[in-house]
């Protein structure tokens, strides 16, 4: 608390009061030291240059509170340097420290920007923008906030963003999406790390810029969405990470990141939303970066990109391999998902017959793989609204199944639907609401076979020709009802292989029905044209069909027989009418080829005045030559009639012919053969002639025919019949139906109008009345709806106004009241609505204003109240909203303030409290947010008073404030919250302080965990409860909490918890029996209990349980000095073990103690007690803890005043220094009287026992010193008993003796045992002999016996002679010491840090002879720093519940199995008594275990003397073994010492190994030697082996060593 900092831009200000201090301002200088090594790491990197000296416009002066020395920057070394700015760092972090926003002054020209850690918050500054020249930029570990500025794009020249590891924008709470400009950061090679923020968006593609990064590549922890830029993939030298784990990134991978080839570390892209599969270019990532690959985990491939259907309603898809959906009839509801649109791979699509509404999403058109649209499929039967999407062109592959149809689809067929060429079945667009026109492009669509439908909408314009194209249309044309318009295209005659339906039926097609349709001759069922407005005949071709086709629909509601020009509004002109009843008979077109007889009267022409040649003829103007067939000769007499003159060209006569032109005579026909008409040549008559005299082949004339040649004339053509042509007939056929003829006839005669007649009809017979016929009538037709006719009629007559006529009426009929009919009306109809008519009306009457009526009204009636109406209403109008009417009125009436009137009221309805309304109010209106109202029929609202509040609108009353709210002002719409509106307090976080009552119009009251003082509310003090309103005075402490007065700002936690009761009186704050400062003092007649938590009264026996033990250990103390002549010889016969045992236990006790101490230490700063059952453990091992205060009640003893601190410390020093001083009166006194006896044994005791209980005085010791102050040093007492007030006389003398008692204990015990062991080193670790030497000579050297202060240094390695003044140093540490620290975390660091020292060195030295003794303590030393991990874990809050019982179980379990380890032997120490048992009962060993016959001798520092064991009768060398020997009776430390084995006689092979150090003496080099030749070899220390040759190493005279790995 004493601590001030303020980080500045790469400096440091630090402000310790001396003589702590290390102040001054400590420049980060990064290019010395790790810093530098984690910037600089490769070769060729530049070093960062020294910051820009702008200290001083930012430095924050410190509170003087106690004087300080700078320390010039020139004074401290580069590393002073970081580790004073590494500590200030750790301070800062710990104290929750907060450097305030950044600086938005910089200079231009400065370099760096280099803050992480430092505990701003804030935004960055947008001037950062301005400093071009930074090259380092790390802000990281800070509390930074908002968005990232564009401006920072501006830095191009940065290049390093990383100085303390974790750089850039790491671990703040930025958010918003990152700036593009950022991609313009091309000079950074080495680091981006943005991890730990709230990014969001897509990862910029401009970061792809940023193709130099070799190192670290970090976005992980924030919220990004979007999909990975393929850019990243520029990063083709990045080296160590790419993480972009743990954000929410979706898409598929890019394979580009394939290229990151040499990453190495760790390539981490998992907790995303990732889908596809991972692109096999990034899988071959996997190898390089295996260390930290984590790609799948958390992501979703193997999925689809993009699908996603909140319902539920599809869970099998989403697999990328999905080639089918099929869902036909499943029930389902909702729109059809878009994320449909991602199954590019779908081949069949089947959502026909559910229930889905919406739109068809445009996304359809994506799966462009669907072949398939199902059985009745793809969308069918479903209300889908809005257009059909163009998009569905893009579905090319479609072979079968478009089910558009049966839906509520509007708008235009797209045309893009033509595209679909590969479909060859079931296009289905029927049923819907479709409008517009048929697109042409449906034309393209040839591969139709079944089912084209576009039946049943709203389709407009004409049909396309283009539909002539589907050729191949076998099944199911459909286009009926539609208003489609124009005529039927003749194109569709070329659907010559449809076979079903073909329907073009209720339209509005017109004009006459094409003849090509009647091409259709494989159509069996299903043809119909109905309901159009065809007119004209039916062609004959058309009507051929029906006699193939089940179901042939053509003249039902059409105009067929009726003129096209006649047809809806048109008029044909009348055609002339006969003169006679038979029509004149038609002229024969072709002249007759017969021969034209020769005139028997008529004298021949008069010659020309100039004859012509013969073979020529005179046309009147010249010679013209004859024809082939004819002749011309002037000869006299002719050729052929000598008496006849021929003067022109004429036929050849019967029986001859010409085959050329110009001829003068014919030439006669062959025998048998005829001469044909033209008498070009001569054959066998043809059809259509007949034989002429045997001569010549003559056509048939008119009339005649011969459908084979005939003699001598041809057959005759009947009546009804017609030839067709004039002469040489082969035929003679029927006249059609609407012709005739009387016989003879080339050509059939047309009906006139107003007849008809069937074929071979001689004669037209007259129309019926109701019929009429045109010109050429095959049938009469029946007059059309609105007509009638007479019999005999061309024509039919309209009917007029007020009448109707059906088909084929002969007169019209009148029409009914409520109906009326124009002149040619087929119906009449009904009037209306709005208007009505009586009997045979030609028009409807309209209804008056105020009436109304409905359609096929024959009269009019009044509208209901609350309705109007307009003359010529079909229905009444409501009233309007804010207006009324009464029944038959014309308009509405508005209604009065106060009142409202919804559509259609026939009165208007008063408004209801807390509403209001102006005149004509459609409704009442809500009184406003802050306004109330609480009377009826109001015309408007009051504000509410300051202090209450109209949360809502058509509130009928004010509510108060809730208590923490107010309302300054009346009106107010809603409360203010005291603890973030309060106008009152200066910011946010002091308004956060403040309350108010029910119904306040300010915040004059403070919120809980606040307390009023001075106008203001400050924070509740820790360890104190301030409820609603709290004031200084009322402050109440919590239990186990004290307050010195009821002004005091601060309550402490109690020492004794049990004494403090809390309250708000601070006269009762203590429970009975305690008083004073913190409730710490026991009042006369109590004491404290061992518990150290309340005050007991001094007749209470709990606390005997302590003495209770110690009862028990005295009584055992007096039994062994009674019984000590039997316990010696007990201990002697088991020494070995006994000093085992006791060894351990001697562990096992100071590693209890010290966790003992250390629990007691721990809660005493603030720790939290270790949960059970180890806490109860503990508590039963109290007694090890040997402090004798908190066992017995002195407390007791004192009358007049409690047993205080200073009471305590006197009577743990003075009695051991009394004792002491018994024991040195006692040896001298001894060492008079028996001078030859050794008296220092009751001291070695004494030592002993004072090791036991040295932690507990040096602890008390240590807290002599240490002051609390309270109240702001208001006041001071001594921490460890708050009834010695500091200062006082009595608190110095206690200082002074304490500080004497420091240098007699916790000092000088351990310098004093140094000193005494000091005395016999050289007998304790003797210059230049072997260990394993020395251990033996040990025992038995004289001086040593004689000495039992070196019991604490025998049972160690020679070298470690001084280890049990270590120890002690150690436990003095971790018990003492560790009182000095007064937090928790000091207290922690402290002993985790001594711990694994000790730990450490413990491991390293294994000082002791006895190596399971080493393993052992090391295991006790494991057990500590376990123990200490766990109080940390406890005091972390990091463990709970569960885990902590069982970790504190194991913890139980641990020291129970040390405990019991104490008591059992190892495997080695039970081999080693069995060995000696058996060899003391074969005569090898004697009653001391030591070997017969053998003996050895052993150099001293060089010289000649000899250690001779005593010797047995055998020599087989096998190895003996010794017994240590303890000079320390009846102590709780032994010494367990066993001889050397020895190795045989025998000459075997022996392999030499030396000591671990080659020690000389007397310029000899001692060695040992292994026999293996026959020896058993035990012992306590395994050296490391030799290198040399084979043999025994023996020194001078012969002597030999003994081998240390005997003494395992």
């Amino acid at each position: 608390s004493h601590i001030w900092w303020r980080c500045l831009h790469r400096g440091c200000v630090l402000a310790v009061p001396s003589p702590w201090a290390c102040v001054g301002t400590v420049p980060l200088d990064r290019t010395d030291g790790p810093l530098n090594q984690r910037l600089d790491r490769r070769q060729g990197r530049p070093t960062l240059q020294s910051p820009v000296t702008h200290s001083a416009t930012a430095t924050a002066t410190a509170p003087s509170r106690s004087p300080t020395r700078a320390i010039p920057m020139g004074e401290m070394e580069s590393s002073a340097k970081l580790a004073c700015w590494k500590m200030v760092q750790v301070i800062c972090m710990l104290g929750g420290v907060s450097a305030g926003n950044l600086p938005t002054g910089l200079p231009t020209a400065t370099t760096d920007i280099a803050y992480n850690g430092v505990g701003y918050s804030g935004t960055i500054p947008t001037q950062f923008g301005r400093l071009t020249d930074v090259s380092i930029m790390d802000m990281g570990r800070n509390s930074l906030t908002g968005i990232v500025p564009t401006q920072l794009g501006m830095l191009t020249k940065l290049q390093w963003t990383s100085v303390e590891g974790y750089g850039l924008f790491t671990s703040n709470k930025l958010s918003g999406s990152l700036p593009t400009e950022i991609g313009m950061w091309t000079g950074i090679t080495s680091v981006f790390d943005i991890q730990m923020n709230s990014f969001t968006a897509q990862i910029p593609t401009e970061f792809g810029r940023m193709s130099q990064q070799d190192s670290y590549f970090v976005l992980t922890g924030n919220s990004f969405s979007g999909t990975i830029p393929s850019q990243l993939g520029n990063f083709v030298e990045l080296e160590s990470y790419f993480r972009l784990d743990d954000n929410k990134i979706t898409g598929a991978m890019p394979s580009e990141l394939g290229g990151l080839a040499k990453i190495s570390k760790g390539f981490q892209v998992y907790g995303n939303r990732l889908c596809d599969v991972v692109p096999t270019e990034v899988s071959a990532l996997s190898e390089s970066a295996s260390s930290e690959w984590s790609v799948t985990a958390g992501n979703s491939f193997g999925t689809t990109c993009g699908w996603f259907d909140s319902g539920d309603r599809f869970p099998s898809l989403g697999p990328t391999d999905t080639t089918a959906i099929d869902r036909n009839s499943n029930g389902l509801t909702g729109t059809i998902p878009t994320e449909f649109g991602v199954f590019s791979k779908l081949t069949l699509f089947n959502v026909g017959r559910n229930s889905f509404t919406g739109s068809l999403p445009t996304q359809v058109g994506r799966l462009t793989a669907m072949t398939d649209g199902g059985a009745y499929g793809f969308v069918l039967a479903n209300p889908l609204t809005q257009t059909i999407p163009t998009q569905i062109g893009s579905l090319t592959a479609l072979g079968s199944e478009l089910g558009l149809d049966e839906t509520a689809f509007t708008g235009d067929i797209p045309s893009q639907i033509g595209q679909l060429t590969a479909i060859s079945e079931y296009c289905k667009l029927g049923a819907s609401s479709l409008t517009g026109s048929i697109p042409t492009q449906f034309g393209s669509m040839t591969s139709a076979v079944d089912y084209f439908t576009v039946d049943t909408n709203q389709m407009t314009g004409t049909l396309p020709s283009e539909l002539g194209r589907l050729v191949n249309m076998k099944q199911k044309m459909y286009l009926k009802n539609n208003k489609l318009t124009g005529t039927i295209p003749t194109e569709l005659g070329q659907l010559v292989q449809i076979e079903t339906w073909f329907l073009l039926n209720s339209n509005s097609l017109s004009g006459v029905i094409p003849t090509q349709l009647g091409k259709l001759a494989m159509l069996t069922s299903g043809f119909s044209l109905r309901s159009n407005q065809l007119c004209d005949d039916v062609p004959t071709e058309v009507q051929a069909l029906s006699s193939g086709v089940d179901t042939f629909l053509i003249t039902t509601s059409n105009y067929i027989g009726s003129e096209c020009c006649a047809v809806g509004a048109k008029t044909c002109a009348p055609s002339p009418l006969p003169t006679t009843a038979r029509p004149t008979p038609l002229p024969n077109p072709l002249p007759t080829l017969l021969p034209t007889p020769l005139p028997t009267t008529s004298k021949p022409s008069p010659s020309p005045t100039m004859d012509c040649a013969d073979g020529y003829a005179w046309d009147g103007t010249a010679c013209a030559v004859c024809d082939i067939g004819k002749y011309a000769n002037y000869s006299v007499g002719g050729k052929y009639n000598i008496s006849l003159n021929v003067h022109g060209c004429r036929l050849c006569p019967s029986g001859r012919y010409n085959t050329l032109t110009g001829q003068g005579s014919c030439t006669v026909c062959a025998e048998g053969k005829l001469s044909y008409a033209d008498r070009s040549n001569c054959g066998d008559c043809s059809a259509g002639t007949f034989v002429y005299n045997d001569q010549s082949c003559e056509e048939c004339p008119s009339g005649y025919y011969a459908p084979t040649a005939q003699v001598d004339a041809c057959l005759e053509c009947s009546a009804g019949d017609h030839t067709s042509v004039a002469s040489k007939a082969t035929t003679c056929a029927s006249c059609n139906g609407g012709t005739y003829s009387e016989g003879l006839a080339v050509n059939c005669s047309v009906c006139a109008a107003g007849t008809a007649s069937s074929s071979r009809a001689s004669e037209c017979i007259d129309c019926d009345a109701g019929k009429y016929s045109t010109t050429a009538a095959a049938t009469c037709s029946s007059c059309a709806g609105g007509t009638f006719s007479t019999a005999g009629s061309r024509n039919c007559s309209a009917c007029g106004g007020g009448t109707y006529s059906n088909t084929g009426s002969a007169s019209c009929t009148a029409c009914d009241s409520g109906t009326y009919s124009e002149a040619e009306s087929s119906a009449c109809t009904k009037c209306d609505s709005g208007t009505w008519s009586n009997w045979s009306a030609a028009s409807c009457v309209v209804c008056v204003a105020g009436k109304l009526s409905s359609s096929g009204a024959s009269t009019c009636v009044d509208c209901d109240a609350g309705k109007y109406s307009d003359a010529g209403a079909g229905a009444c109008t409501a009233c309007g909203s804010g207006t009324y009417s009464a029944a038959g009125r014309r308009n509405c009436s508005s209604c009065d303030s106060g009142a409202y009137s919804n559509a259609g009221a026939a009165a208007c309805t008063a408004c209801d409290s807390g509403t209001y309304s102006d005149a004509g109010a459609a409704a009442c209106t809500k009184c406003d947010l802050g306004r109330y109202q609480d009377k009826n029929r109001s015309e408007g609202c009051v504000d509410c008073d300051a202090g209450k509040y109209a949360g809502r609108t058509g509130s009928t009353r004010c509510e108060p404030c809730s208590a923490g709210y107010y309302a300054s002002s009346s009106g107010a719409q809603t409360c203010l919250k005291c603890s973030s509106d309060w106008e009152g307090a200066a910011d946010a976080e002091m308004r956060a302080r403040y309350h108010s009552v029910e119904g306040a119009s300010a915040c004059n009251r403070c919120a809980d965990g606040y307390y009023m003082h001075s106008g203001d509310c400050d924070v509740c003090p820790n360890n104190a409860e301030c409820c609603d309103g709290a004031t200084l005075q009322s402050i109440t402490p919590l239990p186990g909490s004290y307050r010195f007065t009821n002004t005091s700002k601060r309550v402490y936690a109690c020492p004794m918890v049990g004494n403090c009761l809390g309250g708000i009186r601070p006269q009762e704050q203590c429970l009975e029996g305690s008083e004073g400062p913190l409730c710490a003092i026991c009042s006369s007649e109590f004491f404290m209990h061992s518990s150290g938590e309340r005050c007991e009264p001094c007749g209470d026996t709990s606390f005997l349980a302590s003495g209770l033990v110690l009862l028990v250990v005295s009584i055992a103390v007096i039994i062994a000095v009674w019984r000590r002549t039997r316990l010696v010889a007990f201990y002697h016969a088991r020494k070995e073990q006994l000093d085992a045992i006791g060894q351990r236990a001697n562990s096992f006790f100071v590693t209890m103690q010290i966790l003992l101490i250390y629990q007691h230490t721990r809660i005493q700063v603030g720790g939290t007690q270790v949960p059970s059952p180890y806490d109860d453990f503990l508590e039963m091992l109290e007694p090890l803890t040997f402090d004798f205060v908190t066992w017995v009640p002195l407390e007791c003893m004192f009358n007049d005043r409690s047993f205080d601190h200073l009471d305590a410390l006197l009577f743990e020093t003075l009695v051991p220094l009394g004792l002491f001083a018994l024991t040195l009166l006692h040896t001298v006194v001894q060492r008079r009287m028996h001078p030859g006896k050794d008296p220092s044994r009751p001291m070695a005791l004494y030592v002993q026992a004072l090791f036991l209980v040295l932690p507990v005085i040096s602890q008390r010791i240590t807290k002599s010193f240490s002051c609390s102050f309270y109240d702001g040093r208001r006041f001071a007492f001594l921490s460890a008993g708050p009834s010695i007030e500091c200062y006082s006389d009595r608190y110095w003398f206690m200082y002074a003796y304490g500080v004497c008692m420091m240098l007699i204990f916790p000092i000088g015990t351990p310098l004093a045992m140094l000193t005494m062991l000091a005395k016999y080193r050289e007998h304790l670790n003797p210059v230049g002999m072997p260990e394993s030497v020395v251990v033996q000579r040990r025992k038995n050297d004289p001086v040593l016996v004689e000495a039992p202060i070196v019991s604490f240094a025998i049972i160690f390695r020679p070298k470690w002679w001084w280890w049990e003044c270590y120890n002690m140093v150690r436990r003095l540490m971790l018990t003492c010491m560790v009182a000095l620290y007064d937090t928790l975390p000091s207290t922690t660091v402290f002993m985790v840090a001594v711990s694994i020292v000790t730990l450490v060195f413990e491991r390293e030295a294994k000082p002791y002879i006895d190596p399971f003794l080493s393993v052992f303590t090391y295991l006790a030393a494991w057990q500590i720093l376990l123990f200490i991990l766990y109080c940390l874990l406890i005091d972390a809050n990091f463990t709970d519940g569960s885990q902590s019982v069982i970790i504190s179980s194991i913890c139980m379990l641990t020291n129970v199995f040390l405990c019991l380890v104490v008591f059992f032997d190892t495997r080695d120490h039970v081999a080693k008594r069995k060995r000696q048992t058996a060899r003391m009962q074969a005569g090898v060993l004697d009653e001391g275990g030591f070997e017969l016959n053998s003996v050895y001798s052993a150099s001293d520092n060089g010289g000649g003397g000899k250690a001779t064991q005593r010797v047995g009768d055998r020599g087989d060398g096998e190895a003996a073994e010794g017994s240590g020997m303890d000079r320390m009776g009846g102590g709780l430390m032994h010494n367990p010492m066993t001889t050397a084995a020895q190795a045989g006689h025998g000459g075997g092979p022996t392999d030499s190994k030396p000591d671990r150090e080659d020690e000389r003496a007397g310029g000899r080099v001692l060695k040992e030697s292994n026999s293996h030749h026959g020896g058993i070899h035990d012992g306590h220390y395994e050296d490391e082996p030799s290198s040399n040759g084979q043999g025994p190493e023996v020194g001078e005279g012969g002597e030999r060593w003994l081998d240390p790995k005997n003494l395992v």
